[in-house]
């Protein structure tokens, strides 16, 4: 959450041109180009019943334990409440959560730690790293 607003701020006091004249991933992303399109289109849409287990969850353990879990690996996790009057009305809520430390955000040479690279062949997955930039969350 901290660094999608500082990118937010960034570039609207840069202006339309001149975050398109930017280095990086912020030029290129500046004019909202066609491949984004693709990359935020969700494609498919599930209907909201369709959506979760017929007995969701309910209680806190499970918040707990997935906040426990952050927590041991030193990480912040932030969240905003995104459930809308209608959501809210059917039983059903939205957040968005945010673990900056836990997405690699950055504007000129990739970097990544060892697990990059470690768990993906643990898991049977081959490491691929070598992407291009995405639109900052």
């Amino acid at each position: 959450l901290c660094e999608a607003l500082q990118n937010w701020m960034e570039l609207r006091a840069l202006g339309p041109d001149a975050a398109s004249e930017e280095d990086g991933a912020i030029g290129e992303y500046a004019d909202f180009p066609d491949d984004v399109h693709d990359f935020v289109d969700p494609g498919t849409t599930i209907p909201l019943d369709d959506v979760g287990p017929d007995d969701p969850p309910a209680g806190e353990a499970e918040l707990d334990a997935v906040l426990d879990a952050v927590a041991a690996v030193d990480l912040d996790a932030f969240a905003a409440r995104l459930t809308t009057r209608d959501l809210d009305a059917a039983g059903f809520e939205a957040v968005r959560v945010l673990v900056p430390q836990a997405q690699p955000l950055f504007v000129d040479t990739p970097y990544f730690g060892d697990r990059a690279r470690t768990i993906p062949r643990e898991l049977g997955f081959e490491p691929s790293l070598d992407q291009p930039f995405h639109p900052f969350p």
